[in-house]
């Protein structure tokens, strides 16, 4: 796997890698509906990402999405998530791995 270097994401949905060394920055991508969370797996070569999709009947409303992807960026799934999940009435919430499994733990 190449250096991952220092990945950035931001609210509004980019993410950059960023090479500390070099100060060079690359964009990796842009999200259009915001990047609520993200994070690697210990060994580097997952990263799941939890943004945002409109709902299929409704443009106005927002289902929250997770999006597993590998060290060259390649998404590899893609899974929608029950409002009951993404929504805790908090904007804030954060992605964490246990040993082989993910959990979402609300702030």
């Amino acid at each position: 796997m190449a250096d991952p270097g220092l990945v950035c994401m931001s609210k509004s949905g980019a993410i950059v890698r960023v090479f500390p060394e070099s100060g060079q920055a690359e964009l990796i991508g842009e999200f259009e509906n915001s990047i609520e969370a993200g994070a690697w797996s210990p060994d580097r070569e997952l990263f799941l990402l939890v943004t945002f999709a409109e709902a299929e009947h409704d443009e106005t409303a927002k289902k929250s999405v997770l999006l597993s992807m590998n060290s060259n960026w390649e998404v590899l799934a893609e899974v929608a998530m029950e409002n009951s999940m993404a929504s805790s009435g908090s904007d804030d919430f954060q992605v964490s791995f246990f040993g082989d499994l993910m959990e979402r733990w609300l702030l």
